[in-house]
């Protein structure tokens, strides 16, 4: 009764087919007793593409079948105990050895990536545009290749800087020649700068001054220079007997080597014509003449009484004060005041030897 019932539920046609698709199951050995057919792609990062159709249910016991092994640092797209779905695809990537060389180690990495940046993200590092990589971030790099990778960062740096205040010399009519007396204190500045730092690695590799803000303006020291001269120097004394100083020892003042020249008081020496503001007068508010001459006030002060003579003692200026400046004596240099041009050009410009007389 039961082989009726069991024939007349399954058509005899039916059952053939049936019987085969189990038969053919057992038979592939897949251990299912029904397992359909499935499409799997399979691409293993090699070039060996391969669609295949399959009875396999797991994604691992696949890859063993088919002899596709995954070596350390391979990848895929899906895990090895995944089941397989029809028409599945299967990617391996396959990993490759490559050398960074970073904050001047070089260490050995595997990747499965292949352009030089993609490489950098994967094992850790964090490349953005501002970094140097080389080669270049989007170059290829095959088995055993080589990447140098500089991180590089910015940083805006406010640091504060002092300002150095400055002197000023003026001239006190009051004071004795060569006396000096500190009028105002000089006291520095400060002022805000701020940089921008570059630092590669981490170490600051360069800086650029890109604003600056002064927190404290700087007060400027005064200074006040004697200028009271006696008048047998003001009157252009030439040696040193006519001002009474005969006793001075030259050989025990102090001296200095210096480059001389010579003006006058034509308009091509002081650039001033007779009439003109301030004309005949000099830097200390001295009359122009002879035994006036012009300094360096940060090497001679102004109202310093000297002796001027070549030095090899072939000619002699004489006795002098340090009255006037100019824009062009600088350093060790004077200028010697004659009356008339001709004794300018015929003195041109010789060495000389300056005596301070204290």
């Amino acid at each position: 009764m039961t082989e009726r019932l069991f024939k007349r539920l399954i058509p005899p046609r039916k059952i053939i087919v049936f019987t085969l698709v189990c038969a053919f199951s057992i038979a592939s050995g897949s251990g299912a007793v029904c397992s359909a057919a499935r499409n799997v792609y399979i691409s293993d990062g090699e070039g060996i593409d391969r669609s295949l159709i399959t009875f396999e249910t797991q994604v691992g016991k696949l890859l063993e079948k088919e002899g596709i092994s995954l070596m350390r640092g391979d990848k895929m797209n899906v895990s090895r105990k995944q089941r397989i779905e029809n028409n599945m695809t299967i990617e391996i990537y396959r990993a490759i050895s490559v050398n960074i060389t970073a904050n001047g180690e070089t260490k050995k990495y595997l990747t499965t990536e292949r352009t030089a940046s993609e490489i950098l993200s994967e094992v850790g590092f964090s490349p953005d545009g501002d970094d140097i990589i080389l080669p270049a971030s989007d170059a290829e790099i095959e088995y055993g290749g080589s990447i140098e990778y500089t991180d590089v960062s910015f940083e805006y740096l406010t640091e504060n800087e002092e300002i150095p205040y400055e002197t000023t010399e003026e001239l006190n009519g009051d004071m004795p020649a060569g006396e000096r007396s500190i009028a105002c204190e000089g006291e520095n500045g400060e002022r805000a700068v701020t940089y921008l730092v570059k630092y590669e690695n981490g170490v600051e590799a360069s800086r650029e001054r890109v604003s600056e803000e002064t927190v404290k303006s700087p007060q400027n020291e005064i200074i006040y220079v004697g200028a009271k001269i006696s008048p047998a120097f003001a009157s252009g004394a030439a040696n040193i007997s006519q001002v009474g100083i005969d006793h001075v020892d030259l050989t025990k003042c102090r001296s200095i080597i210096a480059e001389a020249t010579a003006y006058d008081n034509s308009f091509e020496s002081v650039g001033k014509n007779p009439g003109d503001s301030g004309y005949g007068i000099t830097a200390s508010g001295m009359p122009c003449g002879v035994g006036v001459i012009a300094v360096d006030p940060n090497v001679i002060p102004l109202g310093t009484h000297l002796y001027v003579e070549a030095v090899d003692g072939s000619w002699s200026y004489g006795c002098c004060v340090a009255g006037d400046t100019g824009g062009a004596i600088r350093g060790n240099r004077i200028d010697l005041f004659f009356n008339t041009a001709s004794e300018c050009r015929n003195f041109g410009r010789r060495s000389a030897k300056v005596y301070i007389i204290e």
